[in-house]
Parts: C-alpha cells; sequence; structure tokens
C-alpha cells in the first residue's frame, strides 16, 4: 500500500474521521490499482480491468475477445450433434463449382507467398511470370474462377477450394475465409488433379 495513502489513513482513523473512500492499494508502477473489497485490478495506462478469483488472474479484456470469438464461431460454425463445428449454409459458401469471391486476397500470410514463390518461381518465369504479385494474381484468378472448358474443380472435405487448369497446368487451393493455400504446377499434370480430386471427393468433398 503506499505510503501516502496509509499514512492519511492512520491519522483520520486515529481522529476519528470516516475513511476517505479510497480503497484502491497502489501495487506499483504507479499505474495499477488494486480495489481489495471486489478483488479487481486496474491499470489506467491500458484500461484493463482484471479480477483475482479462484481460477486465477483472468482480465476482462481477454474474457471479452474470448466471448466475441465464441458467439463468431458459433454463428458461422453451428455445431452437429456430436458437439464440432459445422460449416453454416448461405451464399457466402464457397462454390464446388461456380465462382468463388476470397474474402482475403492473397495468401494466409505475406511469409507463405514470399515462400511459395520461391519454391515455384522457376517454373512460372517460363510462363512469363516474374514477380510474386503476378504470381498471386494468377492464383486469385484462377481459384475464383468457375468449372468450365479447361478449368477443372471441386472442394475439399474442409471446404477448400481446388481448381485446375489443363491448358497451363497450374493447381490451386484456397480457403474462402483466408486466401490462398497453394499454387504450382504439378508434374504428373492433369493425373495430379484426376487422383487429388478422387481422394477428395471420397473424404466428404463436394464437386
Amino acid at each position: 500500500m503506499s505510503l501516502f495513502f496509509y499514512w492519511c489513513g492512520s491519522i483520520r482513523y486515529k481522529e476519528d474521521l470516516p475513511p476517505l473512500g479510497m480503497n484502491y492499494i497502489k501495487l506499483g508502477l504507479q499505474d495499477v490499482l488494486y480495489d481489495p473489497k471486489t478483488k479487481e485490478i486496474y491499470t489506467p495506462n491500458t484500461k484493463e480491468l482484471a479480477k483475482i478469483g479462484g481460477e486465477g488472474l483472468q482480465s476482462k479484456a481477454d474474457s471479452d475477445i474470448i466471448e466475441t470469438e465464441q458467439r463468431f464461431s458459433e454463428a458461422d460454425h453451428p455445431r452437429d450433434k456430436k458437439g464440432k463445428f459445422t460449416y453454416k449454409g448461405g451464399s457466402g459458401d464457397p462454390s464446388p463449382t461456380g465462382a468463388n469471391d476470397l474474402e482475403v486476397k492473397g495468401f494466409y500470410s505475406q511469409a507463405k507467398l514470399n515462400n511459395h514463390w520461391k519454391d515455384h518461381q522457376a517454373m512460372y518465369q517460363k510462363d512469363g511470370i516474374t514477380t510474386k504479385e503476378q504470381y498471386l494474381q494468377r492464383a486469385l484468378d484462377l481459384v475464383q474462377s468457375p468449372v468450365g472448358g479447361s478449368i477443372k474443380g471441386h472442394l475439399t472435405k474442409e471446404n477448400h477450394i481446388v481448381r485446375y487448369d489443363e491448358k497451363t497446368n497450374d493447381f490451386v487451393k484456397a480457403n474462402i475465409k483466408r486466401g490462398i493455400i497453394t499454387m504450382f504446377k504439378p508434374d504428373e499434370g492433369k493425373i495430379y488433379y484426376e487422383n487429388t480430386r478422387r481422394g477428395d471427393l471420397e473424404h466428404g468433398g463436394k464437386s
């Protein structure tokens, strides 16, 4: 407890005066306050309120984030009878054969784009693609295209969008909410896609 508050409290106690109502205990750094009655810790600098309880210290900000994530998960992925999250139907669902509009117009992360471009740039330079931005755009154009002509496609069990272009031998996979997972030119070409499609459909995918 701050010596100043302790001194003030002692003087008022000796003078038989009511307390000032300063219930907070100063914990240090001049920016953390603790209320012994409610067992709450308040940090003015970050405006966070935490509480010491039977389960330990839990930040109110953290609990709010967790609650928000739970509401989002329940809304977008209703649970089935076994309690597992499912993919909710609706206009925003990925289409196995139709056009798709990715919410994230890129790879999962910049690092993944850099790594995929590094691994596959040699095979794409033959097509005149010399930058990772061009590589990314090609992946977006293909994965968002509907099936038809030289473009084949389906969905995996996890609702990942898969597209394969027979003309360019491009194989791409993406998640409609998180972006592109990969794009490359398989050595086996069309046979690689057909085998992939067969396996995906056998394990719950959609065509």
